[in-house]
């Protein structure tokens, strides 16, 4: 996003008559049919090598369904710290913030191991509610489900709009 502002390509956008949501919902479903491949051939290969569904074949396919939901909600994300960056440098650089999230959750230590003062973060922050829920569906439960999608409203109802405003004044 960064880098198509600096190139000219958003300003060639923007002077076309057509509303700036359309801007932003093209990008992010580009964005998301890549992210739907990826899920389904990382889904095909766990598979293929050995993963086996403990729950339904209903929550498996419900677990693949949030994350394509997540995957929407932090492309709307991204595109918004890519709008907010002077360059695709300082865009990349904004992007590590996720992986500072995804360090400090459950995604690949269980949260009660980590020390005292790190665990109210790593409980209340978006990425450890949609990996609970995507592992607890997975295995045939349903927990923490309401949790993640409601931090997929919250995170879309803030970036979405954030983000089309960014375009109009860009």
């Amino acid at each position: 996003m960064a880098e198509d502002r600096t190139q000219g390509f958003t300003d060639r956008l923007l002077s076309l008559p057509i509303p700036r949501s359309a801007i932003v919902l093209g990008r992010t479903v580009a964005d998301s049919s890549t992210n739907a491949w990826v899920i389904g051939a990382t889904a095909a290969f766990g598979f293929l090598f050995g993963f086996r569904l403990e729950g339904s074949v209903a929550q498996g396919l419900t677990a693949l369904g949030l994350c394509l939901v997540y995957g929407v909600v932090f492309t709307v994300v991204f595109l918004v710290m890519g709008l907010l960056a002077p360059n695709s440098q300082a865009a990349q650089g904004l992007s590590m913030v996720a992986f500072v999230f995804a360090f400090i959750s459950s995604t690949y230590v269980p949260v009660s191991t980590m020390p005292g003062w790190l665990q109210p973060f790593a409980n209340y922050q978006p990425i450890t509610p949609m990996v609970d829920a995507v592992r607890s569906l997975l295995i045939g439960s349903t927990s923490d489900v309401l949790l993640a999608l409601s931090w997929s409203v919250v995170l879309l109802a803030v970036s979405a709009p954030i983000a089309i405003l960014r375009y109009r004044h860009a």
